[in-house]
């Protein structure tokens, strides 16, 4: 019965040892994930992966929607030159600055400048005058 119980604690002995080293070990891959340099990469890994995706899904967008990228970069561009446009051609800025107030106005909710708008129009196209020169802009 000795035996049995020696041979049993020999056994639970090297379990222990067993369990001890692979705990080290363990140990050390868990310092090694959580250190700077590690997470680092990793994160540097994760952001270039999600630029690619992005750079993917943009470039099938633009393939998917031409019309509809090229309205939206002419319309930004539009609204990036509206000053220097207006400087140079007193009617077109007038245009420009006229869908703004629209745009703006349908946007707060203040549709009952529209009339005043068109009326406005109107007049301008038959006078074909710059905007500075109707009353009411």
């Amino acid at each position: 019965m000795e035996d049995k119980s020696r041979d049993e604690l020999r056994a639970a002995k090297g379990r222990v040892a067993a369990h001890r080293v692979l705990l080290r070990e363990n140990l050390a891959a868990a310092r090694a994930r959580v250190a700077p340099s590690e997470l680092k990469r990793d994160v540097v890994f994760k952001l270039r992966r999600l630029g690619s995706d992005t750079k993917l899904v943009a470039r099938q967008t633009a393939k998917d929607h031409p019309y509809a990228l090229g309205t939206a970069v002419v319309a930004t561009a539009a609204y990036a030159l509206r000053r220097p446009i207006a400087r140079l051609s007193p009617r077109l800025g007038a245009w420009i600055h006229d869908r703004y107030d629209a745009v703006r106005a349908r946007l707060t909710g203040d549709d009952a400048g529209n009339a005043s708008l068109t009326e406005r129009l109107v007049r301008r196209m038959n006078r074909g005058t710059s905007a500075r020169d109707i009353e009411g802009d």
